[in-house]
C-alpha cells in the first residue's frame, strides 16, 4: 500500500490525467480534497492523504475543492472495485441514489444480507452505504448548483432529499457553506419551461463524428441532428408514472462540456437523464488512456486511429434494441419507414419546441401489452413474424430486468443471455452491448465491414487478431466504422 501511495503522490505531482478518478488527494492543512489533476498549489507529501473515492474523503472531514471540482470526475463507476458484491452494490446505488433507497433495497436487489453488505462496505471502503449515498447526493447537488439554472428546491428534490430544509442543513454541515453561497451567478434567470445543465468531458472529443453516427440512425419524429446539435423527445417510466419531456444538446468546445437544455418536466428524473446522456455521448471516456492502446492500430492500418473517438451509446436502450431488430437484413430507408409506423401506432404524442419531433418511443410494457396477438399487431406495420417475437422476448427481458441493459458489471454474461433469445445472433448481441451497456471491449468480429477490412482472415481469426486492443476494442470498432473503406450502415 505504501508503494501505491508513493505512486499516487508522484501522479498528483505530475498532474497525470491517467489517474483522474483513480484516487483523491486530501490536503491536511485546508481539509480540502482534490482530483490529482488539480492546478492549485502543490501540497507536500507529508501534508497529503489519499482516498479511493469521494465518500471516504468526506467521511474523514474533507470538503471538495472548488477549483478542480471532484463532482465532475470523469471516471466514476463500479468497475474500479475488485469485489464483485461491492461492484453490484455501487452500481445499484449509482442508478438509484436519488430515490429513498435503504439498506434493505440494496441488499435485496444484489442478493445478499444487510449484515454482509455492511461488512463489505466497511472492510473494502471503510465507510457505510449511507455515507456513500449521502456523498453521491451532495456532489450531484453541488454540480447542479454551479452548472444549472435550477432553483434550490428543485435541486433538493432532484438529488433525493425529502425537503429543502434537510438539503440546506446537510449541505452546510458537510461543506461549511450554504447552497446559496456556492452559486456563482447570483442573478441567475429561471425559466418555467426549461433549464440548463452542463456535462464535462475530457479532451479530445470528436463531436462531429458522434453526431454523424447518430444522424444516420435517428428515429424520425423522436430525434434529429441539425445545426451541429442533437435533439430528442424523452419518455421515462418512473414508479409506474410516465414522465415526458425533451432535450437539446450542443458542444461547448471551449469549455470541454456539453450544454444541455431540458424541459422542466424532467427535473424529477434528472439523475437518470444525466446518466443516459453520459452513455449516449460517452462522456466518461478517458482518451489519454485509450490512446495508449489504440495507437497501435496505426501500425497495421495507417492513420486509422482518431484520438478522441467516442462510442455512440443510446439514451433509450429499448428504443435502440427495437431499431436494431427491425433493421436486420433490410435497407435503412425500409427500417425507418417501419419504425415510423411503430411509433405513430404505439408511441406517445408529445409537444416539443422542435420542428418534426412530436412523438416519444413506445415502452417495453407497451409491446408486452400486445403479447396475445403480437405477430398480428406488428405484422400490420411490416415487421415479420420472427422479428415480432424477438422484439417481444426483448421487451420481457427489459421489463423483467432478467437482462441488465444499463451498464452491467459483467457485460459478457448479459451477451450470453441475449444470444439465448430467439432471433438474437452474435452481431446483434454485441451491438446492443456496445451501445447500450457501455461495453468498451465489445467487438463485432462478424460485421461485414470488419470482415472486409481484415480480409482474408475469417471472423474467429479476426477476434484473435484484435486481442491486443483490449480492453478498448469497442473504440477500435468505431475507428474501423469511421474508416474510409467502410461506408455501410451498421
Amino acid at each position: 500500500m505504501n508503494n501505491e501511495i508513493d505512486g499516487w503522490y508522484e501522479a498528483y505531482k505530475a498532474k497525470d490525467k491517467r489517474f483522474d478518478g483513480k484516487f483523491f488527494v486530501g490536503i491536511k492543512s485546508t481539509n480540502i480534497y482534490c482530483r490529482p489533476i488539480c492546478t492549485a498549489r502543490l501540497a507536500s507529501q507529508k501534508n497529503t492523504i489519499f482516498f479511493e473515492n469521494a465518500a471516504q474523503a468526506e467521511k474523514s472531514g474533507f470538503r471538495p475543492c472548488l477549483k478542480c471540482r471532484p463532482e465532475l470526475i470523469i471516471n466514476n463507476n463500479s468497475e474500479e472495485y475488485e469485489n464483485e458484491l461491492l461492484k453490484d452494490a455501487i452500481s445499484y446505488i449509482n442508478n438509484n441514489f436519488t430515490s429513498s433507497i435503504t439498506l434493505d433495497d440494496i441488499s435485496y436487489n444484489i442478493g445478499c444480507s444487510k449484515r454482509h453488505l455492511s461488512r463489505v462496505f466497511k472492510e473494502e471502503l471503510n465507510i457505510t452505504c449511507k455515507d456513500y449515498i449521502k456523498t453521491k447526493r451532495l456532489l450531484l447537488s453541488k454540480q447542479l448548483i454551479v452548472d444549472s439554472n435550477l432553483r434550490m428546491i428543485d435541486i433538493a428534490y432532484a438529488v433525493g432529499f425529502g425537503s429543502l430544509k434537510t438539503f440546506n442543513t446537510t449541505f452546510k454541515q458537510q461543506y461549511n457553506l450554504s447552497p446559496s453561497q456556492l452559486r456563482i451567478n447570483k442573478n441567475i434567470k429561471y425559466n418555467d419551461d426549461s433549464f440548463m445543465i452542463h456535462l464535462n468531458y475530457q479532451r479530445p472529443y470528436n463531436w462531429e463524428d458522434i453526431l454523424s453516427f447518430l444522424s444516420s440512425r435517428t428515429i424520425e419524429g423522436v430525434e434529429k441532428v441539425e445545426n451541429n446539435k442533437y435533439y430528442r423527445s424523452v419518455v421515462v417510466k418512473n414508479d409506474n408514472k410516465k414522465i415526458f419531456g425533451w432535450l437539446e444538446v450542443s458542444n461547448n468546445k471551449k469549455r470541454a462540456q456539453l450544454d444541455i437544455r431540458l424541459s422542466s418536466t424532467l427535473i424529477e428524473v434528472l439523475p437518470f437523464v444525466i446518466s443516459r446522456l453520459k452513455v449516449l455521448f460517452d462522456l466518461d471516456a478517458q482518451p489519454d488512456i485509450i490512446n495508449e492502446t489504440l495507437i497501435k492500430l496505426n501500425d497495421k492500418f495507417p492513420s486509422i486511429h482518431k484520438e478522441g473517438v467516442r462510442i455512440p451509446g443510446t439514451f433509450d436502450p429499448f428504443e435502440m434494441i427495437v431499431r436494431a431488430i427491425v433493421g436486420q437484413q433490410i435497407s435503412v430507408k425500409g427500417a425507418r419507414t417501419i419504425i415510423g409506423r411503430l411509433i405513430k401506432t404505439y408511441g406517445y404524442k408529445v409537444e416539443t419546441p422542435f420542428k418534426d419531433i412530436d412523438y416519444a418511443f413506445c415502452l417495453a410494457s407497451d409491446i408486452i401489452a400486445l403479447e396475445d396477438n403480437i405477430e398480428e399487431h406488428l405484422g400490420l406495420l411490416g415487421i415479420i413474424k420472427r422479428r415480432s417475437n424477438t422484439i417481444l422476448a426483448l421487451a420481457h427481458a427489459y421489463e423483467d430486468k432478467t437482462i441488465n441493459f444499463f451498464n452491467p458489471s459483467n457485460p459478457e454474461e448479459e451477451i450470453k443471455k441475449l444470444v439465448e433469445l430467439p432471433g438474437i445472433g452474435i452481431w446483434t448481441a454485441h451491438y446492443i452491448a456496445l451501445r447500450s451497456m457501455n461495453y468498451t471491449d465489445a467487438f463485432l468480429h462478424t460485421d461485414l465491414g470488419i470482415v472486409k477490412v481484415f480480409a482474408p482472415l475469417k471472423p474467429k481469426e479476426i477476434l484473435e487478431a484484435v486481442k491486443e486492443y483490449a480492453p478498448w476494442r469497442g473504440y477500435a470498432m468505431i475507428n474501423f466504422w469511421l474508416y474510409d473503406a467502410i461506408k455501410e450502415d451498421k
